[in-house]
């Protein structure tokens, strides 16, 4: 069996400049922190919605099963 480095050593990867590296991880990064802000959004509306329906009555059983479903969309749509 091979090690991992050997395995890399392998792979013909393209040389790349810093200036290449740099941009690739600045796009990276807002990908990254546009993503996280949306999921921040999506919380925090998930919060309003919560507080509206308790305000309006709901049980907590209701509010439980209301915030599974909706924080599970929200983290199947951060995974894919």
């Amino acid at each position: 069996m091979k090690n991992f480095e050997e395995l890399i050593s392998e792979i013909d990867y393209p040389e790349e400049t810093n200036e290449e590296v740099e941009i690739k991880a600045e796009v990276f990064l807002n990908g990254y922190r546009t993503a996280e802000d949306w999921q921040r959004k999506l919380i925090n509306n998930l919060s309003f919605q919560m507080n509206k329906r308790f305000l309006q009555g709901c049980q907590a059983k209701e509010l439980i099963w209301f915030y599974n479903e909706k924080i599970g969309g929200i983290l199947d749509d951060f995974i894919y």
